[in-house]
């Protein structure tokens, strides 16, 4: 599947690399596999890739989904401490024409989804520790979160834990 593959990387490295150079802007992608590519790197390890997200230290960012032919592929996440909250929706739309641009392998649809704001990525994280929690079987069998959602608890605040009662 085209979105697993290095091509796809090399691909979602030209759009980073683009973005940055027009916009003079912080971007990095990271995939549904827990690979992270910027500008200047493409690192397939979730765990050397969680280590170099933190070294980045975004303090202010906006994630942007990217949704191709229909199946999430992974988040554009947005250095915005240097932006106007005015530009971050058209910032959106230059990654999309970018992932248009630079992704050769013709799928059928490419989308930007709106930014997700740090608000709503708390509750997102929150829910999906609810999910990840809901059955004994989940815990009992040492299964780990997926590195989409390591890397949402990573650069989100710490939070609760949430354990769920049987009734």
């Amino acid at each position: 599947m085209y979105e697993y593959s290095s091509k796809f990387l090399n691909d979602i490295q030209k759009v980073t690399k683009s973005f940055q150079e027009i916009t003079n802007n912080n971007i990095v992608f990271t995939s549904v596999t827990g690979a992270v590519v910027d500008c200047n790197t493409l690192l397939f390890d979730s765990n050397v890739s969680l280590e170099y997200l933190r070294k980045l230290g975004f303090k202010k960012y906006y994630i942007f989904p990217l949704v191709i032919d229909f199946s999430l592929s992974g988040f554009f996440i947005l250095d915005t401490s240097r932006l106007e909250a005015e530009t971050v929706k058209l910032c959106g739309k230059y990654i999309e024409t970018s992932c248009e641009q630079f992704i050769t392998d013709s799928p059928k649809q490419i989308l930007i989804l709106d930014a997700i704001e740090v608000s709503k990525l708390n509750s997102l994280t929150k829910t999906f520790h609810g999910i990840l929690g809901i059955s004994d079987e989940t815990n009992s069998n040492g299964l780990v979160p997926p590195p989409l959602l390591k890397l949402a608890i990573l650069i989100q605040p710490k939070l609760p834990q949430m354990t769920l009662k049987k009734i």
